[in-house]
């Protein structure tokens, strides 16, 4: 492999591994983007730099120090204490976290893109905070913080810090450099030293740590805002890889550097290519890669892609009569459908969906009334442009029929979704006494919010009895 960009076969082959669960994310700095106090933009650990030289009392002169590592480094060899630059790390990222869940700013949409690919089965984090955790907290079904992350340090036990299994089930987190949380762990790495012990850990442990290693080995990675140039990267393939780098054949599994070409120097592109023959650098900003590989895979492999469905309709099981979920949708939606359908499922949700509608020539069973009347928990409306099109459509009849029931109860039954190009402004057809303040949204072809919502409501009308 060489630099530049992805030719189409490239797309081609990367999208294609990720489907089959076979790349992992190692998620850098260059990915925190954040928007800061005076409305820039910038990775997060660059814009906390003044504020860190600020608490930690750095004079004016070393506020050319570009990342919150060098203003660290500066502290430490002043003689200052090592403890203060955690105290005032963890300060900073704990008041950052909040901005963003008070919405004082915006998350950092690359995280949330990269964690709505949900075919990535393990995302490896080499920053202490926990935005990474959040988006897939977010955006992945089944995914909690305090089940599903590993984190490593080098005075642990390696048992502690090893996966579970070399057969993950859902998404993972594994934090390579710490936490920022003392309850999580001791420290995390806020200087070149620090990470010098954390390197020379993972070397002296790797052997211990099987299920995380051979989980990696066995993989290609993508190394996303993680700079080439930084000799951490080398070090970490060399012990993932378990060989000389320069001594694989083009067959091993390779990886993929995203990084500005400016930021490469001309030694290190010679070493990528010559000597590692598997790895691509791709050149530009990390942040608008993440952005076209979510749009690629989306539309090859996401909810609404045609080959997507079709896979998961054929391992759909039969429709479930009573206690379930009905899903009403137009003939043209039906990737959706069968998408939510299958998710459902797999949360241990049961889903009645009129497949016959999936073939041309609407033929209905004639339990479809009292499906909606009588027999199904929850009657979720997938509203698009298509079933606003027609005010004849029988999901019409439909979506009457369950307004009806929903205006006889106290609780929630009548779930509208909105999904792809429509607004809640754009609704017309949907019966007059569903709220519009309820409509949830399904975006960018990612189910997991929409999915969560429905289990949560379907666990408690079971409950109900």
């Amino acid at each position: 492999m060489s630099g530049g960009s992805l030719s189409e076969d490239d797309w081609e082959y990367l999208l294609q591994d990720i489907d089959d669960g076979l790349v992992i994310p190692v998620v850098g700095p260059g990915l925190l983007t954040m928007t800061g106090h005076d409305g820039t933009s910038k990775p997060l650990y660059d814009m906390l730099a003044p504020a860190l030289m600020t608490k930690l009392g750095l004079s004016a002169e070393t506020s050319s120090f570009q990342t919150t590592k060098d203003v660290a480094a500066a502290y430490i060899l002043s003689g200052g204490p090592r403890y203060k630059v955690y105290g005032s790390m963890r300060r900073l990222l704990r008041s950052e976290e909040e901005r963003v869940k008070s919405e004082e700013i915006c998350f950092p949409t690359a995280l949330e893109k990269l964690a709505k690919i949900y075919r990535f089965p393990l995302y490896i984090a080499t920053t202490p905070d926990h935005f990474i955790e959040m988006a897939l907290e977010k955006f992945r079904l089944g995914f909690r913080r305090d089940a599903n992350v590993k984190i490593f340090h080098p005075a642990e036990s390696p048992d502690m810090s090893d996966l579970p299994t070399q057969n993950l089930s859902g998404a993972w987190c594994y934090k390579l450099f710490g936490d920022f949380d003392p309850q999580r762990a001791r420290d995390f790495v806020a200087s070149d030293e620090d990470l010098m012990e954390f390197m020379v850990g993972l070397i002296a442990n790797s052997d211990k740590m099987r299920n995380i290693i051979n989980f990696m080995r066995r993989r290609s990675l993508l190394f996303l805002g993680m700079p080439a140039y930084d000799w951490t990267v080398l070090f970490l393939l060399r012990i993932v890889r378990g060989m000389r780098l320069s001594v694989r054949d083009e067959s091993s599994k390779g990886e993929y550097i995203s990084d500005h070409n400016n930021m490469i120097d001309d030694n290190t592109i010679l070493f990528f290519q010559k000597a590692m023959k598997t790895t691509r650098i791709i050149f530009g900003d990390p942040v608008d890669f993440v952005h076209e590989l979510h749009h690629r895979w989306s539309h090859t492999y996401g909810a609404a892609a045609d080959q997507q469905y079709k896979h998961l309709l054929r391992d759909l099981p039969a429709s479930s009569q009573y206690g379930s979920v009905f899903i009403s949708y137009k003939r043209e939606d039906a990737a959706i459908a069968v998408t939510l359908a299958h998710a459902l499922w797999q949360a241990n949700v049961r889903v009645w969906l009129d497949t016959q509608r999936l073939e041309p020539g609407e033929k209905f069973d004639e339990t479809i009334e009292s499906m909606i009347r009588i027999y199904c928990i929850l009657f979720v409306s997938l509203i698009s442009v298509e079933t606003e099109k027609c005010s004849e459509c029988y999901v019409h009849k439909e979506r009457l029929w369950a307004s009806e029931r929903q205006g006889t109860l106290s609780t929630r039954f009548y779930l509208p979704f909105l999904w792809g190009d429509i607004t809640a402004d754009d609704v017309k057809l949907e019966p007059e006494n569903i709220d519009k303040r309820h409509y949830g949204v399904i975006n960018d072809r990612d189910l997991p919010s929409a999915v969560s919502q429905i289990v949560k409501l379907y666990n408690e009308r079971r409950g109900c009895g």
